[in-house]
């Protein structure tokens, strides 16, 4: 019995140094010099397991009351594991529902505006939006009005994406009008973000976006940004 779970417990770690050099050839094929240091440590942890296991079973340490205890103690651990990791439950009905299905009483909806970002990035001065706003919410006012004085809080936009900075600013312009559109008390239609300087139309954000996705395709998986909308 003992035997056998040895050889079982080498064919697995095996496996295991095997996946590990894999994921580390596919790294440094990929030319990512993090993520190859990464999986090279990784693999290295893996071969150093697999030794350990090896130079215990060569001197029947497995076959000793504490190397039997061992031994069964970690196929219990990992049996335990797989089963909580991998058995199916019943669905949860509440997280199906999304967001509805965590609400519990009453739920007041949030001025996304009152967020001093939003108030410092998507309330052009002088618009529809300020003055509704700032009637609703005077007491941040005098604040606000100091901190515009000091320039805004992202210097000039776009300088770390190049070369698609475009791409990536359409993006963010387009989330920056989302204060508006979730906002209280008074719901608006905001008007296209100063920053945009009328460059962008709606079918231009479309051409970029689109831009966007073919240049995700050409890129391999180590190397796609994540953008977020």
């Amino acid at each position: 019995m003992i035997d056998l779970l040895v050889v079982a417990g080498f064919i697995g770690l095996t496996v295991q140094a095997f996946i590990g050099l894999s994921f580390f050839i596919s790294c440094v094929w990929e030319k990512e010099k993090r993520a190859s240091v990464v999986a090279l440590l990784q693999f290295v942890v893996m071969m150093t397991m697999l030794a350990g296991f090896i130079f215990f079973a060569m001197t029947d340490f497995f076959h000793t009351p504490m190397g039997k205890s061992i031994l069964i103690f970690s196929y219990v651990g990992l049996i335990s594991a797989a089963i909580l990791l991998l058995r199916r439950s019943g669905h949860n009905s509440g997280a199906l529902k999304g967001t509805k299905g965590l609400i519990v009483g009453e739920v007041k909806q949030h001025d996304e505006r009152e967020i001093v970002f939003a108030r410092n990035r998507s309330l052009p001065q002088g618009s529809e939006q300020f003055e509704i706003f700032y009637k609703a919410h005077p007491e941040y006012r005098e604040y606000d009005d100091k901190r515009r004085q000091m320039g805004g809080p992202l210097g000039r936009i776009g300088t770390i994406d190049s070369p698609n900075a475009d791409i990536n600013n359409a993006m963010m312009f387009a989330s920056l009008s989302m204060p508006m559109y979730l906002g209280e008390p008074s719901i608006t239609h905001p008007d296209r973000h100063p920053a945009l300087k009328n460059k962008l139309g709606v079918e231009q954000l479309r051409l970029l976006a689109n831009e966007a996705v073919n240049q995700r395709r050409k890129m391999t998986p180590c190397q796609r940004p994540i953008l977020t909308p």
